[in-house]
């Protein structure tokens, strides 16, 4: 275990400003570190303006640009470090982030406000508190304290999808006993209601890879990706099947295409600003590890699992994933091709596959569209206690 002076300093100045007088018809938003206007808290922050309005719900960013464009669409937001953003914080009743609460930028003025973790997806990766068990007994008690006296990813509310998931969030995340974790859905997932978005004349197939941290998997992946946007075979199968093929990586991932293609396309965030509505319109999700799998199975159409490495990364996994892959695994391309193929002519089902999927991420008791207001519910809960405790 080790404590950094950055985050010594951090615990001191956070027991030293608490406010526990907070608005609580305040609620202040943010994710992925303050860089994006996207995920979970975007469409809570977006559900909150549209049908809550006597609550004032505030972005916070430091990204100039979605400062700009939230501020010419007449949306609560500030920018991090501003005196305005300070003073939000500071008296906030609550805060919603998708990573931490550095998501609101580096100096934590949280204290005595209710967190809530909608984080930005749930899949069978293992987090590092899974998978990196450390053997030494005091050091795992020692990391425990740590993380009782200042965690940036503390929360008292952690919104999930299933049973399944909430043991193993209660697993992963430190203080976060099962207590704290609502089975809500996902607020980004309200939008698969919108079955009107579904309606286009070619199909749509969409290769959704998850990053590989470490330069050699990342290497392989990006010869996988140029294997097949340079492939002649895939080409002429979305010409024959009246399709489109588009792959979206991560932003380090090096894409080459060797020649232009008429059916093939490399897109980036700028290109695909929401992932949910891309999904929504897509009729052939590709992905590997990523948890955008069991947000695509809630809407039933084919994915398949293209994972080339997965010999190499399985130790990174929860047993549960092998149960879902059935017939969807494919190993490399002229694998992936085939069975794409095969889909596409009507030859290959699936259904399967989603059933498992959805039978370890998505409760059946949960409806889509509901999913904003059932945090809502939880997150009102929890206020109403407070103030019972209070008035005691």
């Amino acid at each position: 275990m080790s404590i950094s002076f950055k985050w010594v300093k951090q615990m001191i100045r956070f027991h030293m400003t608490p406010n526990y007088n907070r608005n609580k018809n305040l609620w202040v938003f943010g994710c992925w570190g303050g860089n994006k206007y996207s995920d979970n808290s975007r469409s809570m922050y977006e559900y909150m303006l549209e049908k809550h309005p006597q609550i004032l719900a505030v972005w916070i960013t430091k990204n100039h640009s979605v400062f700009q464009k939230l501020k010419e669409e007449n949306k609560p937001c500030f920018l991090v470090g501003s005196p305005e953003a300070k003073k939000i914080l500071r008296n906030a009743g609550v805060a919603f982030y998708t990573n931490s609460i550095m998501d609101f930028g580096n100096i934590d003025y949280l204290n005595g406000a209710i967190k809530v973790a909608l984080f930005h997806g749930v899949g069978f990766k293992l987090e590092l508190r899974e998978y990196n068990k450390e053997k030494n007994a005091l050091g795992v008690a020692l990391r425990n304290i740590k993380h009782k006296m200042y965690c940036e990813s503390f929360a008292d509310l952690i919104c999930t999808t299933s049973p399944f998931m909430r043991e193993k969030f209660a697993r992963q995340q430190y203080n976060a006993d099962v207590s704290k974790i609502e089975i809500t859905g996902q607020p980004r997932n309200d939008i698969f209601k919108d079955y009107s978005l579904q309606n286009h004349n070619e199909k749509i197939i969409m290769y959704l890879p998850t990053f590989r941290e470490d330069k050699i998997s990342q290497d392989k992946l990006q010869d996988a990706i140029n294997e097949l946007v340079n492939s002649d075979k895939l080409e002429d199968m979305l010409i024959e099947n009246n399709a489109k093929f588009i792959v979206k990586p991560h932003y380090l991932t090096k894409v080459s295409m060797n020649k232009i293609r008429k059916n093939i396309f490399v897109y980036n965030d700028a290109d695909i600003p929401d992932i949910q509505k891309a999904l929504l319109t897509t009729d052939i999700l590709i992905t590997d590890y990523s948890s955008v799998a069991s947000d695509f199975a809630l809407l039933d159409k084919p994915i398949i699992f293209y994972d080339f490495d997965y010999e190499a990364y399985k130790r990174l996994l929860s047993n549960e994933y092998q149960n879902c892959l059935q017939n969807s695994y494919v190993r490399n391309c002229n694998e992936l091709l085939s069975l794409l193929s095969n889909i596409l002519k009507g030859k290959v089902d699936l259904t399967q596959v989603n059933k498992m999927i959805n039978y370890y991420c998505n409760s059946p008791k949960l409806q889509i569209g509901t999913f904003c207001d059932n945090v809502f519910r939880a997150i009102n809960a929890i206020i109403e206690k407070k103030s019972l405790i209070n008035q005691k």
